[in-house]
């Protein structure tokens, strides 16, 4: 699991969404979160924690830079390309999680997100992350 102490960055377009995913979050321990209400946003946030955040919890629809837009500019900066990336989302379709996943997300929530799926996943991200080396963990 993740070291409590680990940045984690939500970024969904409504803040009840990221009030409660906080929530799921504190429960697990984890009380290091920003916030941001878009992909844009979430990336001005990245840029400004200068490598900092070890952990992108981020919904997948979203007005101005969505979800998957978000991930592309994470894993096209060097700073960040290798920060473990979740993407939460009403949409279940197979295409669109594939799509997610070939985009290089590390894992897939399907909302509403329940504590015990979060803490199954982040689990099994840091160990993945934690075998590969990773330097951002």
């Amino acid at each position: 699991m993740f070291p409590n102490s680990t940045k984690i960055l939500i970024v969904d377009d409504s803040t009840t969404e990221r009030r409660r995913m906080r929530y799921l979050l504190k429960q697990l321990g984890f009380e290091n979160v920003i916030e941001g209400s878009d992909g844009n946003d979430g990336f001005e946030l990245l840029k400004q924690e200068a490598g900092n955040v070890g952990l992108i919890l981020s919904d997948l629809n979203m007005p101005n830079c969505s979800g998957l837009e978000l991930l592309k500019l994470v894993r096209q900066c060097n700073e960040t390309k290798e920060t473990p990336f979740i993407i939460f989302s009403s949409q279940d379709e197979k295409t669109t999680i594939i799509d997610a996943m070939s985009a290089g997300c590390s894992s897939y929530l399907v909302k509403p997100v329940q504590s015990e799926d979060l803490k199954e996943r982040l689990a099994k991200v840091y160990e993945r992350y934690n075998k590969a080396g990773s330097t951002t963990l």
